[in-house]
């Protein structure tokens, strides 16, 4: 299926319709419970991932058995091509480093309103030949058998409505916005979370973001079960754990999980540019600040 280049009532369906079914998507978001790395909602500052539950819980229960039928119709449509391409693209590729964590908000496509915050993805740099060579896990039996790939230039792993796969970097990159942070990691733990991550190649997608289910694993969920040392932080919506990106960003922009925040790309219909860590903070802030103010409105924000 072939992503849908617009979107009205014979897509799929009335915007009532995608109103109620969406929420299977927005059960991601985040609320004001304590994180699992023990900062508490006085510790954190700014409105970030706050009030997000705006769905009752009887229309969550509608939503959730069709969740993957919707998920992937969603993750289809797509009106326009992201804002990063070309040299901004190129400058981000040039100084990524084996485990980079990619933070990609892409507001062109549905999936980039539906999902709560600025950033609506998380995706892992693996590194090429050359560099997993120097890594010494380049005769690995997990990276062995994906060899082709790599050399094709299939770089990156991410989890998406496909499930766990390898992606080249340009369509990863193919968003608005593009956070780059890198993990920090022993020597050691490097070369196993690399490996690790290879041996998630196939698994398969979580439509119900429910960070306590291993067997199936979304993009964030899919960092924290491999890399759990991150400490990317966990929170409560809907009675499940799920991990919001914009709350992995703004807390590696302030120290507060072990992350080097690298860089920071936004884009517009103008062209691109490099943006500072303050800028991030203040970003996300006001995504968040004003979904506050909106939820003050009556029902459900749907953008188009």
């Amino acid at each position: 299926m072939g992503d849908v280049s617009f979107f009205n009532g014979r897509g799929i369906g009335s915007r009532a319709v995608v109103a109620l079914l969406s929420c299977g998507l927005s059960m991601a978001g985040c609320t004001h419970v304590p994180s699992k790395d023990g900062l508490t909602a006085a510790a954190e500052k700014g409105p970030c991932c706050v009030h997000v539950e705006r769905y009752p819980s009887w229309l969550v229960a509608i939503a959730e058995p069709v969740a993957p039928l919707v998920g992937r119709t969603i993750a289809h449509v797509v009106w326009r091509e992201g804002y990063l391409a070309g040299e901004a693209e190129r400058e981000i590729l040039a100084q990524l480093r084996p485990l980079d964590v990619l933070l990609v908000s892409s507001k062109g496509r549905l999936s980039g309103h539906v999902i709560p915050g600025l950033f609506g993805h998380m995706a892992v740099y693996l590194g090429n030949e050359a560099e997993l060579r120097a890594m010494g896990v380049w005769n690995e039996p997990s990276v062995r058998r994906h060899r082709d790939a790599i050399r094709d230039g299939a770089t990156v792993i991410e989890s998406d409505h496909k499930g766990v796969h390898l992606s080249r970097p340009s369509r990863v990159l193919n968003g608005d916005r593009v956070v780059v942070l890198r993990p920090r990691l022993s020597s050691a733990a490097r070369r196993r979370v690399l490996e690790a991550f290879y041996d998630h190649l196939g698994g398969r997608f979580d439509f119900h973001f429910d960070s306590g289910d291993s067997e199936c694993v979304y993009c964030a969920e899919l960092i924290d079960h491999v890399a759990p040392e991150l400490h990317l932080p966990r929170r409560i919506a809907y009675g499940r754990q799920t991990i919001i990106p914009d709350d992995a960003a703004i807390r590696a922009a302030r120290g507060l999980i072990p992350f080097h925040f690298l860089l920071y790309v936004e884009g517009d219909g103008k062209g691109s540019r490099r943006s500072t860590r303050s800028k991030l903070i203040s970003d996300i802030e006001a995504e968040w600040l004003g979904r506050a103010l909106d939820g003050n409105q009556s029902g459900p924000r749907i953008a188009w």
